[in-house]
């Protein structure tokens, strides 16, 4: 029983690393086709005044 769960914990290691390093970038390379397509999210602080909340009607 020691024996599999010291495999296991290797195998995870192993598989694990790996996997979340491309993972990460393959989404990074997403990001920034995504930030060429669609121009980078530079918003500022001046852009939530003109967010405005409409409360909902009273038949509701």
């Amino acid at each position: 029983m020691l024996w599999t769960a010291i495999i296991v914990g290797v195998l995870c290691v192993v598989v694990g690393v790996p996997f979340t390093y491309y993972w990460f970038r393959m989404t990074d390379r997403w990001a920034k086709d995504d930030q060429k397509r669609f121009g980078s999210p530079d918003r500022s602080v001046d852009d939530r005044e003109e967010i405005r909340i409409i409360p909902p009607s009273k038949g509701d």
